[in-house]
């Protein structure tokens, strides 16, 4: 029943560690975009 259940979470914990790692990508280059223009 465990292993059932951790398979169950897994993925949905990977794809959220995905999404935070691509928006603190995102968020970094845009900040990058934003200095250059602002600076």
């Amino acid at each position: 029943m465990l292993s059932q259940k951790s398979r169950e979470i897994e993925p949905k914990v990977s794809s959220a560690l995905v999404l935070v790692a691509s928006l603190i990508h995102y968020q970094s280059v845009y900040a990058k975009v934003c200095g250059s223009y602002f600076s």
